[in-house]
């Protein structure tokens, strides 16, 4: 397999110098020509001079007209080389912005512009005429940082950082940049990436890794002028079996659940690892700034309040960045992953077994040491354009992938200035140059018959050459995009490719409406008609490559409108944002007042509503208490009760209700049911005045207790295990069962 790989590059390498020489052998050919046609030099010297080793027949026949070989067959292709550059110009654009072209996915666009399916092999060999363009396999972006990383919000960050640093004086020594950094014991799935020797031979080809997938969370902070204080370490589990004796003081170990960090041990580290390292070793006369992500365990109360007492600032980068804006993400975490991954397999390599636990810090701390660089560091800083303060450190590409969800349309750099309305300009060109040659017809016949042959064999070719446009005129159907509308993205346009086309044309119609000159020579004339016909060919070029990208924007149009409406459709959710990236400025501290203020607010009404609750359960408690008593007597009939005294008598018989939502119809039916199967209850004192039927006749009173009941109160159903008995009469009732859950709410059902 190598061997095959090694032959292949070979092979490429060969290609990519015999098309360098073609190149440069056309080039120079082409250098002979204009130099012959400029009078500077003749035939036979610009033969020597330019093309050595090509004879002088060849530069005779370009001085007639013949085309290269390369360029003989181009009405035949697919695609003009005009429209293939528009196309090599927007499969890099699309590269660019995070939407690559494949292999498989070029072929619609190339059926849009040409008309035809190509085929597999089209698309090779097209990749084999633009060796600009390669076949790779590209890492992923997540489509958060993709449109987070935008020129507005990083202008915002660097001007507000750039006003902090010149507010509080802070030198580089007192600038820190701190994050977490995952660890596995057996260095990652993806390894070192080192490359080992084997034998040609041997299919199998294995090295022996630790597979152990358990997480450590390291918490690292660098400074601005290249060093580093001590890490954090955070494992997973509840004991840690480390050797503290042998440590560094410094270094902090942590236990969680998980092996994440938490708020808690974020605090805990900022106060116990962070905050005694870099006052020792920064400027005390200047405040230490700490540069980290908006995450929730980095922005803290306890965190923010400490940062205050110790003269430290807190500064936050815009969310979704990091991956461009953080220096340990962007220099120093990887080549610590490598280190770390290097560490595993030779602790595999030397000892037969795992990594274990009680050995991670000190194998970490070796690792650490060969990654964590000065000149590695101050990199890193300078990349994310920290130290020094350059904000204009990124470009264009690196804020592509942010153009897919840009308000403004972004093309290609190539993209017209502005595209003509009218291709039918084209036709009225030709028209005009006929209508030239016509006028000079007699004058041509009288000079000589070389002169008249050439002509014809030029106009020939010009007609040749327009196949090209009638073939993908016969496929473009060119609609002007309308950027006013509401589904369409604003567009502004670039001039690079066609910012002349007008003056071209105007040029070209002034060329063809001047007269030539009487006793013009034969030589002005075939100058002047080369002129014309170079001037229409390249007109032509023009056109078409403005139709392909007419084609191409309108296919980025019908894309954005897709997501435009698959946007409007979604159900709009809240997000959560900081609102200050400079945590200790005097706006942030504002609001963190404000919002301490709300919390509290909250606090006192959930009290309030606490305290409700218990005393609508205590009475509850005293209701329940009091139906239960064998000295508590109903006083009303079953035609005057209301559905919670219902379910009182309900609660004093020890039944259930048949149904939650039961009316007061079932409620009743329940009741009588339970005094027909038990008919010594309706002669008994305590549910007599249920079935009285008059109302003159005496009530016996019923006992109040000493702190009255409330019996405007509707009380949930009391459920008993189903193995109790009922007891009823003035035998002695059980003890009460604690109420149902809902019974807190404070607001009994109706």
């Amino acid at each position: 397999m190598a061997r095959r790989g090694c032959v292949a590059s070979q092979k490429q390498k060969e290609e990519q110098e015999d098309t360098a020489k073609k190149l440069e052998k056309e080039k120079n050919l082409n250098d002979a020509v204009e130099a012959v046609r400029a009078g500077q030099l003749s035939v036979s010297a610009a033969t020597k001079e330019f093309l050595a080793g090509v004879k002088r027949t060849t530069l005779r026949h370009r001085l007639k007209g013949t085309v290269a070989a390369k360029d003989a067959h181009d009405h035949e292709k697919l695609l003009p080389p005009e429209i293939e550059r528009v196309l090599v110009d927007w499969i890099r654009f699309m590269a660019m912005v995070g939407r690559p072209v494949s292999r498989k996915s070029i072929r619609p666009k190339v059926a849009q512009l040409g008309g035809k399916l190509p085929s597999a092999s089209w698309v090779s060999r097209f990749l084999k005429r633009h060796p600009e363009l390669q076949v790779r396999k590209p890492s992923g972006l997540d489509p958060k940082r993709a449109q987070c990383f935008n020129p507005p919000d990083v202008n915002e960050y660097f001007q507000l950082l750039g006003k902090v640093l010149e507010e509080k004086n802070i030198p580089w020594e007192n600038i820190y940049n701190m994050d977490e950094k995952g660890i596995q014991l057996g260095g990652g799935r993806k390894g070192s990436g080192m490359k080992y020797l084997f034998s040609r031979d041997e299919r199998a080809k294995y090295v022996i890794r630790d597979g152990n997938l358990e997480l450590v969370t390291i918490i690292e902070s660098c400074c601005a002028d290249g060093t580093a204080i001590k890490p954090g370490f955070v494992f997973s589990g509840k004991s840690i079996d480390v050797d503290i004796e042998d440590l560094d003081p410094d270094i902090s170990i942590a236990t969680s659940p998980n092996g994440w960090t938490s708020d808690f041990l974020c605090t805990e580290w900022f106060k116990k690892s962070f905050i005694p390292q870099a006052q020792a070793r920064g400027n005390p006369e200047y405040p230490i700034l700490l540069i980290f992500d908006g995450h929730g365990s980095h922005v803290t109360d306890e965190m923010v309040d400490l940062a205050a007492t110790n003269h430290i600032e807190l500064f936050c980068f815009p969310p979704h960045t990091t991956h461009k804006l953080q220096p340990l993400d962007v220099g120093v975490f990887g080549p610590l992953q490598r280190s770390w991954a290097d560490t595993c397999d030779d602790y595999v390599a030397r000892f037969g077994v795992g990594l274990r636990r009680r050995d991670v810090v000190s194998q970490y701390m070796s690792a650490r040491n060969k990654a964590f660089k000065q000149e590695t560091i101050l990199k890193a800083w300078e990349k994310c354009g920290i130290r020094p303060l350059n904000p204009s450190i990124f470009k264009r590409e690196d804020f592509a992938p942010s153009f897919n969800t840009s308000t403004i349309l972004e093309k290609p750099e190539s993209f017209p200035m502005e595209l003509p309305s009218d291709f039918d300009i084209i036709d009225e060109v030709q028209e005009s140059y006929n209508a030239a040659i016509d006028n000079h017809e007699e004058y041509s016949e009288g000079s000589d018959t070389e002169m008249e042959d050439e002509g014809e064999g030029q106009m020939e070719e010009e007609a040749d050459d327009g196949n090209h446009d009638g073939a993908i005129r016969s496929t473009i159907s060119f609609t002007s995009p309308t950027p006013d509308t509401p589904d369409t993205p604003h567009t502004s346009l670039s001039p690079v490719l066609t910012s002349n086309l007008c003056q071209l044309i105007n040029d070209l119609k002034c060329s063809l409406l001047r007269p030539i000159r009487a006793n013009a020579s034969r030589e002005q004339i075939m100058d002047e008609n080369r002129e014309l016909k170079a001037a229409l060919v390249q007109l032509r070029m023009e056109c078409n490559m403005a139709q392909a990208h007419a084609i191409l924007i309108d296919a980025e149009y019908t894309l954005h409108r897709s997501q435009l409406r698959e946007k409007s459709n979604q159900r709009k959710r809240p997000k959560l944002k900081i609102a200050h990236q400079w945590l200790t400025g005097h706006e942030a501290l504002q609001e963190r007042e404000r919002l301490k203020q709300i919390a509290k607010e909250k606090a006192e009404k959930q009290a309030e509503r606490e305290a409700v609750q218990q005393a609508a359960m205590q009475q509850h408690q005293e209701r329940c208490a009091q139906v239960l008593s064998p000295d508590f007597i109903f006083t009303k009939s079953f035609s005057t009760m209301r559905r919670n005294e219902l379910l009182e008598v309900i609660h004093a018989l020890r039944l259930t209700p048949t149904d939650n939502k039961a009316t007061i119809p079932m409620l009743r039916k329940q009741i009588l049911d339970h005094f027909d199967s038990n008919p010594d209850l309706k002669t008994s004192t305590r549910y007599a005045n249920l079935f009285r039927r008059t109302r003159g006749q005496a009530l016996q009173p019923n006992p109040q207790p000493e702190a009255g009941p409330s019996t405007g109160i509707l009380h949930p159903p009391i459920l008993y295990p189903p193995t109790l008995p009922p007891v009823h009469g003035y035998a002695t009732h059980p003890n009460l069962p604690p109420p149902p859950p809902w019974a807190f709410s404070g607001h009994p059902p109706t």
